[in-house]
C-alpha cells in the first residue's frame, strides 16, 4: 500500500478523466455555504484532510459503475429542462466514454471535498430564488465562487 501527494489543481484538473465516482457513493449534497467554508479553511490554513482513492484497471475497470463528478450544480432536483448544461445528480458514465483509459481512480473517501473544489474553481451553483417556481428560468441565479473583501463568496451571474 502506497501513499502519494498531489495538489487540489492536479486532483481537479483529473475530475472525469481519469478519476470517476464509483457506485457506491452518495450523491453530492453539500450547499454553497460549505463549499465555501472548505474554501475558506485552505486559505486559513486548516487541514482538510485525506483522500482515499481506489485504483483499478483494465477490465475490471470498465465493467465497474462509475459516475462523474458535477461540475455546474444545481440545488434543485426540479427546474427548467432548458438547464441542460447543470446536474442534480452525478451522471452515469455510459456507452459514450469509449476512450475510458486503462487505469482508473474511484474516489472512495473525499468526494464532497473534491465536488466543492471542481464547482469552486470550474464550475457553478444554481440555486433558486426564495417563493420562486421551479420551472420558471427567471426564478434561478447561477454564481461563481469569486474572492470578495474579506472571504469567497458566490455571486450572481445570468442563468444563461
Amino acid at each position: 500500500m502506497s501513499s502519494q501527494s498531489t495538489t487540489i489543481a492536479n486532483a481537479v484538473k483529473d475530475l472525469n478523466e481519469g478519476m470517476f465516482l464509483p457506485g457506491i457513493q452518495r450523491e453530492f449534497v453539500w450547499s454553497k455555504d460549505q463549499i465555501r467554508q472548505l474554501f475558506d479553511s485552505i486559505m486559513q490554513g486548516y487541514p482538510i484532510g485525506s483522500l482515499l482513492f481506489w485504483e483499478v484497471r483494465d477490465d475490471f475497470a470498465r465493467e465497474q459503475l462509475k459516475y462523474q463528478f458535477i461540475q455546474h450544480y444545481i440545488e434543485d432536483g426540479v427546474y427548467p429542462s432548458s438547464f441542460s448544461d447543470r446536474a442534480y445528480r452525478n451522471p452515469k458514465i455510459d456507452d459514450k466514454f469509449d476512450d475510458l483509459p486503462s487505469k482508473l481512480n474511484l474516489v472512495l473517501d473525499g468526494q464532497q471535498r473534491l465536488t466543492a473544489f471542481y464547482i469552486g474553481l470550474c464550475g457553478s451553483y444554481t440555486e433558486k430564488k426564495k417563493y420562486q417556481r421551479r420551472r420558471e428560468p427567471d426564478s434561478w441565479l447561477r454564481k461563481k465562487l469569486v474572492p470578495s473583501q474579506t472571504r469567497l463568496e458566490f455571486a450572481s451571474g445570468s442563468v444563461n
